[in-house]
């Protein structure tokens, strides 16, 4: 890829990790500014119900919350 752009990056960045993980589903999850919440911004193979866009709650059990949690 010659010098992507943002979007075509996250298009193909779930592609790319689910080929090198040897795995079916990769997705990039965005925290949304209040904090509370995860947007999906890309995937591949994502599970029946999940979209592009689509927003999710944080679980507190989560591994989600815990990085969130730990500031990385």
């Amino acid at each position: 890829m010659d010098a992507p752009d943002t979007q075509t990056l996250m298009a193909h960045t779930p592609v790319l990790a689910a080929e090198a993980l040897q795995v079916e589903m990769a997705k990039i999850l965005m925290l949304e500014p209040d904090g509370r919440e995860l947007r999906i911004a890309a995937g591949v193979g994502l599970l029946p119900g999940e979209a592009i866009g689509e927003r999710l709650a944080i679980e507190p059990d989560s591994p989600a919350a815990q990085v969130i949690a730990q500031g990385r």
